[in-house]
């Protein structure tokens, strides 16, 4: 499992800046240091004045010797005004930390959607070993469901256009039992189905409880002429 990571922001409706924020960005190296120290507005105009990094640690230790401190590369952040931009720059990206309009942090899983949850949702689901990557896989799971039981029952629109792709009630359960028992349901449903997932805007927006320790709900958007900015969603 890869671990190379970016950060990002939307400054306005119109205005996102983002950049390389090292490799080793997994939760707990990059996710957990952002919620501990790079909450408030204040912290969050600071963190983005250092520009990239490969390396973050507590404030100021940009100053400091040791190998555990801060390494801003020197390159500023890249500028756009869409947050379908954010991976223009930089490939192979396994996980992006989005800081949004609401004043809150969200993980963006870039699988065969950009799959945006808060990130506190994430730290609360960590396996034993602390990593995120079991939680991950049952999110995609979820959204397959969501796809196959929510969408194609209650979504008319959905449904037609479903059918007309040769998707009934039983392929659609088959499809579900399938991609759920795989390795990786989201790519497989991008790359064996992919009539249906072209059908949806590429970002999944994931809604949790309060306490922020469960998914409350899964948010798909039909594809449209143009992307509505997941903050409107």
């Amino acid at each position: 499992m890869g671990d190379v990571s970016l950060i990002a922001r939307r400054k306005a409706a119109k205005s996102v800046e983002f950049g390389w924020s090292g490799n080793g960005g997994y939760f707990t190296m990059l996710g957990d240091v952002l919620l501990t120290y790079y909450q408030s507005p204040k912290m969050v105009n600071y963190l983005f004045s250092l520009g990239q990094f490969s390396l973050l640690r507590e404030p100021l230790s940009e100053w400091e010797t040791g190998i555990w401190r801060t390494r801003p590369t020197g390159e500023p952040h890249w500028q756009g005004t869409s947050e379908l931009e954010i991976y223009d720059h930089l490939l192979f990206v396994d996980c992006a930390y989005f800081y949004d309009l609401d004043g809150r942090w969200y993980y963006v899983a870039p699988k065969a959607f950009n799959v945006k949850m808060p990130l506190e949702l994430v730290g609360n689901n960590l396996d034993d070993e602390a990593r995120e990557y079991a939680f991950l896989h049952t999110v995609e799971q979820q959204i397959i469901r969501t796809v196959t039981q929510d969408w194609y029952t209650n979504n008319a629109a959905f449904r037609a256009y479903a059918e007309a792709n040769g998707y009934d009630t039983d392929k659609m359960a088959a499809l579900e039992t399938e991609l759920c028992g795989s390795d990786a349901p989201l790519y497989d449903f991008m790359c064996k189905h992919r009539r249906l997932h072209n059908y949806f805007d590429y970002w999944v927006v994931i809604k949790a409880t309060e306490d922020n320790q469960k998914i409350e709900q899964i948010m798909l958007r039909e594809k449209g002429e143009e992307h509505v900015e997941t903050i409107e969603w």
